[in-house]
């Protein structure tokens, strides 16, 4: 894991105005666990940083350092859509990316 971890969590939880207790509550981990991911003291498994990395709304490769995208990812999706599809398609596609969002965020 790297070293930015820690510092990437701390940083787009603030960024998404989000406590310990929520993030933890949509990870569905232990708010202590994720303190400890915060500073540092303990290293998610790779399955730890894919329900965090959704619990946040963004991509794993970002809490990796792998990636300076922090955009929610459903905004991310949006130029993959562009000139692709009949439009009723395209309209479905966002559709679902934003249920998908709003879902995380609940």
């Amino acid at each position: 894991m790297t070293d930015d971890l820690p510092k990437r969590l701390k940083k787009i939880r603030g960024a998404r105005k989000l406590t310990q207790e929520a993030v933890a509550e949509r990870a569905g981990i232990r708010p202590s666990a994720l303190c400890r991911f915060e500073n540092g003291v303990r290293t998610p498994s790779v399955n730890d940083v894919k329900i965090l990395a959704v619990a946040l709304n963004v991509s794993a490769d970002y809490l990796l350092g792998l990636s300076l995208d922090a955009s929610p990812l459903e905004l991310r999706a949006e130029p993959l859509l562009n000139g692709v599809g009949r439009d009723d398609d395209i309209n479905l596609l966002k559709s679902f990316i934003k249920m998908l969002s709003e879902r995380a965020d609940a």
